[in-house]
């Protein structure tokens, strides 16, 4: 009796030993959780978020501004050019002896306007800087579409991952049940160790679930960040109401921002064909000087 009672002993204490080594197989992945300056927006937030401060949508509207620029840089081919010209005293070295050319009482001034009446850059350039200002303008409208298109894209993909790592955990939860009544039959005799090990492989295939999605949610994050310009995370899954959707008769292809686009840069390509064609006309200009002495 006291050789079986010894041997009960050293059973329990061996099985409860390795539970304690074997408290649930591989400990599951890290989880990365919200960072101290990161802050929860709705979508219609992120989207108005990123048409304000997106890099995207600020370099596409300095290119848009710099083509407008050069539409008014275009007219200043019409505009006068004014010289004024001046003949001011200069004092004597006092280490040379004073010789008078000009008397101090002299006074000489020159004014020029040169107003330009036929240009062929005035004519046909405003134009050519028109069509190009309208494709850089419809390009910048076709960046800040696309960027907001890839923002509600990322954003509802990691919604779509966050309802699918609360599954994977839950299935987690359901395999280390599963693994501990395994290991509670097992020591009451009425199971064997292939239970445990199935129990064990659920759980493995349940932490390799979550640490594949949390791999995806953690690549994606970054990328919505990018494009919205601040680090933020999404709400939970819900529905947003942005109004009624446009139906594809309403908007046929040929008023994508894009095809908008070309076929403006085509127009400043045959301007600019026209200007080459045209440049062999004279530049006349009228002249007006007024001349000056006292």
């Amino acid at each position: 009796m006291a050789l079986l009672l010894a041997a009960g002993a050293v059973g329990i204490s061996l099985a409860a030993s390795a539970q304690k080594q074997q408290p649930g197989a591989i400990a599951p992945p890290p989880r990365a959780e919200l960072g101290p300056q990161r802050r929860r927006i709705s979508l219609r937030e992120a989207l108005q978020l990123a048409a304000e401060q997106s890099p995207d949508v600020a370099s596409a509207r300095a290119t848009a501004a710099i083509a407008e620029a050069s539409v008014r840089r275009a007219w200043t081919a019409w505009q006068p050019d004014v010289t004024a010209l001046g003949h001011p005293e200069l004092a004597a070295d006092p280490r040379f002896a004073p010789t008078t050319i000009v008397a101090q009482n002299s006074r000489y001034a020159t004014l020029q306007l040169n107003q330009p009446l036929l240009t062929p850059q005035g004519l046909f350039l405003p134009g050519v800087a028109n069509s190009s200002a309208e494709a850089a303008l419809r390009g910048f409208d076709e960046a800040r579409e696309q960027v907001l298109l890839n923002v509600a894209r990322n954003y509802l993909a990691l919604q779509g991952l966050e309802g699918l790592l609360e599954a994977a955990r839950e299935a987690e939860k359901v395999a280390l049940r599963r693994e501990q009544d395994a290991r509670a039959r097992i020591a009451a005799g009425t199971d064997v160790e292939i239970a445990l090990l199935r129990a064990q492989t659920e759980t493995a295939r349940a932490r390799a679930q979550i640490a594949n999605i949390q791999g995806q949610k953690d690549s994606t994050l970054p990328v919505l960040e990018a494009l919205v310009g601040e680090p933020i995370d999404p709400l939970p899954a819900r529905i947003e109401d942005f109004g009624p959707s446009g139906e594809e008769a309403a908007s046929p292809w040929e008023n994508a921002y894009s095809v908008k686009s070309a076929i403006a840069a085509a127009n400043a390509a045959q301007k600019s064909v026209r200007l080459a064609q045209f440049l062999w006309l004279p530049t006349v200009s009228g002249i007006a000087r007024e001349n000056y002495n006292s």
